[in-house]
């Protein structure tokens, strides 16, 4: 439901169309808005009914207004939290918060392969208050600690600092509405998708290549979009080349297997400190342990 405040001025149906296509409504209701209106008793599209005066109400609430994806999605005020490994990062729901968001989002991208990186639990929330409004100066903070992309990431990682991070206990106000459960490898797909729109160094595109060769045997189609190098494409179309052109599974296999060993070696010599292949060196490298005497 739609409410517009139009001019003493307009006439007829053709100039109201005309009208509509040029100005904002005044203020919408939605329709789970409108149900609690109903049940408190309270006119629709009346100032009262407007979403910055319902969220306010003590009995608003929350689920409702943030049953959908947050309160980003529903373009409302609130705030937004994402439970971090140490603690939570508290973002507003305005243009200032999605610039935040975004260089958290940039600070994953950068070092997701960097052995220090451990979130592999994420979980978003939203909701309309804080428990405290001290809280208020821990809103809206990360792009101050982090102002730009690091093309170097895998090989450093600047720790988030205590004082942008909030007690879990904030998250009682809050509504989750989105998990993220990282595996403890990382993968190809998963770094594309923290990845998206964001800035990819060379580097990162380079060992995600050779990870998911490492994998799969064979190059990822969408590499294309975040090759940084011709050398990598160049390599990547004559591995699909050659296995287009592959007509028997045995042989398939070889160049499958032959390319998970390149990609393997590949990795431990040009990033022989990036998480999975630290750990996996470690552990070739740990002595066996002696076996007991009869």
């Amino acid at each position: 439901m739609i409410r517009y405040d139009l001019p003493e001025t307009a006439i007829g149906r053709v100039h109201l169309q005309s009208l509509l296509d040029k100005i904002e409504p005044t203020f919408d209701v939605t329709s789970w808005e409108a149900q609690y209106c109903l049940e408190k008793g309270i006119p629709l599209l009346c100032d009262e009914a407007r979403r910055n005066k319902l969220i306010q109400r003590p009995d608003f609430p929350n689920k409702a207004l943030f049953m959908i994806k947050g309160a980003a999605a529903q373009g409302t005020t609130g705030y937004m939290a994402m439970e971090y490994a140490d603690g939570v990062l508290l973002f507003s729901n305005s243009a200032n918060g999605n610039e935040n968001i975004k260089a958290f989002r940039q600070y994953m991208t950068d070092h997701y392969f960097n052995p220090q990186f451990h979130c592999f639990y994420l979980h978003g929330y939203a909701g309309t208050r804080l428990p405290d409004p001290k809280l208020e100066s821990k809103v809206d903070l990360f792009k101050t600690f982090y102002p730009k992309s690091n093309p170097n990431g895998h090989l450093s990682m600047p720790q988030v600092p205590a004082e942008l991070l909030c007690d879990r206990s904030v998250l009682r106000e809050m509504v989750r509405y989105s998990t993220s459960d990282s595996n403890m490898k990382p993968t190809f797909t998963e770094f594309c998708t923290i990845g998206k729109d964001m800035n990819i160094s060379s580097a990162n595109a380079d060992i995600a290549y050779w990870y998911f060769i490492k994998e799969e045997g064979f190059p990822p189609v969408e590499y294309m979009h975040i090759a940084k190098s011709k050398e990598g494409l160049g390599h990547a179309r004559r591995l699909i080349e050659e296995m287009s052109n592959c007509n028997e599974i045995k042989t398939a296999n070889e160049i499958r297997n032959r390319n998970m060993e390149e990609a393997r070696k590949i990795l431990a010599e040009r990033y022989p400190s990036i998480r999975g292949v630290a750990d996996r060196q470690k552990k070739s490298q740990s002595p066996s342990k002696p076996k007991l005497k009869p």
